[in-house]
């Protein structure tokens, strides 16, 4: 590009690649019908030799190679030959990529690839492409796992319907107001959808009122109605210090946990706390074989709850980088 004096016109040359036309329609599992506004996101994969030859790629955010489905499912958003993926983000409750056990799932939360990983844990499908060199367009149809649907009743020791808990992971997403932190069940019975038995998510329920925690367990064999008996849940305390061991007072912190299950750390009820005045702080209500996160703008400490119903002071923490 070359200069012109004043405000006279710049010629400006660029220089494209063809890349290659990823299509195909996306349609809900169980009923067969198009799904209309699915976001397809296409990644190359780690070790794409490809790349190479689109130094571009590395440089651009994958939403600038996203499309929209159409009224009837089909969509057409640009890609490269070689190993890929494309990421399929749909409006309904699905079974997200992570918890599926076809073609179409992953077998981690996070696929590799380039320049950032897929979110298998908030995309329905990551579904696998290989164009070969050359290749002008690829089709790719993606079919979405509606899953099972349960219906259930939350119990108190006693075994008598109690309503009011709070549920983590009724839908899939940890972070879709069914975490623990969106409102209480208005009755005793609650609904999992989405739901995948061959490789199960936690469905946690807590009554913070009461100080009682559940977990759900869907039994072998055929589909009946759940039971979650709620137990005592395990109590942690600590005091909270700085670099010169001093007690950090009046300090608020966010709360997060993590399932043994689960590599995403999510918000746990009631999401933040407040240390006192020496610093001390107080977690009740805490579901077992679960780890949990206090952190704010210095830093994070992690820590494990002990069993339902027992207590642990864990003494002086610092949150560090």
């Amino acid at each position: 590009m070359k200069d012109t004096p004043g405000l006279d016109p710049v010629t400006v040359d660029f220089e494209l690649r063809r890349g290659v036309w990823m299509t195909g329609r996306v349609v809900d599992g169980g009923t067969k019908k198009p799904l209309a506004r699915a976001a397809v996101t296409y990644h190359p994969l780690a070790g794409n030799p490809h790349v190479k030859d689109y130094p571009e790629v590395r440089s651009t955010h994958p939403s600038s190679r996203q499309a929209r489905t159409a009224d009837d499912g089909t969509f057409r958003v640009v890609g490269l030959p070689g190993p890929g993926a494309l990421a399929v983000l749909a409006r309904g409750a699905f079974v997200p990529a992570h918890q599926r056990d076809d073609e179409d799932g992953a077998e981690e939360e996070y696929v590799r690839a380039v320049p950032f990983g897929i979110n298998a844990f908030r995309s329905h499908a990551v579904a696998r492409v290989e164009p070969p060199p050359g290749a002008e367009a690829f089709r790719r149809d993606v079919a979405l796992d509606p899953g099972e649907t349960h219906a259930g009743t939350v119990v108190d020791p006693d075994g008598e319907p109690i309503r009011g808990a709070r549920a983590f992971g009724l839908t899939g997403w940890w972070g879709d107001g069914s975490n623990g932190n969106g409102p209480p069940l208005a009755t005793a019975s609650f609904t999992v959808e989405a739901f995948n038995p061959r490789r199960p998510r936690p469905v946690l329920f807590l009554l913070p009122e009461k100080r009682w925690v559940g977990a759900l367990e869907v039994p072998a064999g055929p589909k009946k109605p759940l039971t979650v008996r709620l137990r005592p849940g395990a109590v942690v305390s600590g005091r909270l210090v700085g670099a010169d061991g001093q007690p950090r007072a009046d300090v608020e912190l966010k709360l997060t946990f993590r399932p043994k299950e689960v590599r995403a750390w999510a918000s746990y009820f009631p999401g933040q706390i407040k240390t006192d005045k020496e610093g001390r702080w107080r977690l009740e209500t805490l579901l077992p074989a679960a780890a949990y996160r206090l952190e704010d703008a210095e830093g994070a400490v992690a820590f494990d709850a002990p069993g339902s119903g027992a207590s642990k002071d864990v003494g002086d923490v610092r949150v560090s980088d």
